[in-house]
């Protein structure tokens, strides 16, 4: 999040003004003063080796009085804005549209993952209320803070659904796509009075026929799983409690991605986390195939609800040959990236 203050009481030459207690005052024009600060918030936010995904406009700030949602029309002396700014490593992004494109294909913008999750599976009230949306990847784990409506926080780390396979890989001595045939069917991080009676066949490493199966009890799967993924909701809830911009105490947790459909995963966040938690799925998208209703595609499903949300986005115009294009606000942004590296 940065405040940026670009101006203090500016020429009045060309402007209507006010006299207020003995001080001069500007009126805030819609047009000129708005994008005026949302150009000096994008430029603020530029780093070097950084590339910008999102410039996300949260409240304006009329003389350090901030929270303000639309200040046209009113009176001051110092006109700013509190901005959301998320930023990527310059290198991994180029490299990522690289592969794309290869692959024939036109990247028109980039998109955080925990972002697009939210505006997938996230009821308005819960976006207004204060919602954290934990996205549960193969790799990473990603979170994306969502209050007043507005998105305002950001964050992730590089453990996910993957690291729990090659815990069960190691554990079970099985091959990896074993364990994660094994996870994705009998995985769980509860344990039943029945489990250790309950076994599960476990394929020999070598796939050779006349070796037999050996067998575990559920109830080892879950000790295997369960460690790990308290590792994950510790660093989550760690993550969140750093955060001056993270949701209130009380503020709902929705889980997404394909790790999250472990048995038993909401009961356990819930207990981690100190929050009521629940798994997020893709909501008033219709005309959906049912294997497409899950948490593991809130962020494929958000990609089609992200271009409804772009125009609250601000990227500070470029003057090059492509200005004079036209284009939708996408294509603009995609051009944004691609002249920015």
């Amino acid at each position: 999040m940065v405040r940026v203050i670009p101006v203090d009481t500016p020429s009045l030459g060309d402007r209507s003004y006010l006299v207020h207690d003995g001080d001069v005052g500007f009126v805030v024009d819609p047009q000129r003063d708005i994008d005026r600060v949302l150009t000096a918030g994008s430029r603020h936010s530029v780093r070097p080796g950084r590339a910008v995904l999102h410039s996300l406009p949260i409240g304006y700030v009329l003389d350090h009085a901030g929270g303000i949602s639309d200040p046209r029309g009113m009176l001051a002396r110092q006109f700013g804005i509190d901005m959301h700014v998320v930023t990527a490593d310059a290198s991994a992004a180029r490299n990522l549209m690289l592969a794309i494109e290869r692959c024939h294909l036109d990247v028109e913008a980039m998109v955080t993952s925990p972002y697009v999750a939210g505006l997938s599976a996230l009821a308005d009230d819960e976006a207004d209320l204060g919602a954290a949306v934990i996205d549960m990847g193969a790799g990473t784990t990603t979170m994306a803070v969502f209050s007043g409506g507005r998105f305002v926080h950001a964050d992730g780390f590089g453990l996910g659904g993957r690291h729990v396979t090659m815990d069960l890989a190691r554990g079970l001595n099985a091959r990896v796509t074993d364990a994660e045939r094994i996870k994705t069917l009998y995985g769980s991080v509860l344990t039943g009075a029945s489990d250790e009676r309950d076994m599960i066949a476990v394929p020999p490493v070598d796939d050779d026929e006349r070796e037999a199966p050996h067998f575990v009890s559920r109830a080892k799967l879950a000790r295997i799983i369960k460690p790990r993924v308290e590792e994950i909701l510790e660093m989550v809830r760690d993550r969140l409690a750093t955060s001056s911009f993270a949701a209130e105490p009380r503020g709902r947790v929705v889980l997404t991605g394909g790790a999250s459909q472990l048995t038993g995963l909401p009961e356990l966040a819930a207990r981690v986390l100190g929050r009521p938690v629940r798994i997020g799925r893709p909501l008033g998208i219709g005309g959906l195939p049912e294997e497409a209703k899950g948490p593991a595609f809130a962020v494929a499903t958000g990609l089609l609800v992200y271009p409804q949300a772009a125009h609250l986005e601000h990227f500070e115009p470029r003057r090059t040959r492509h200005s004079a294009t036209g284009g939708g606000y996408i294509a603009r942004v995609g051009r944004w990236l691609r002249e920015s590296f």
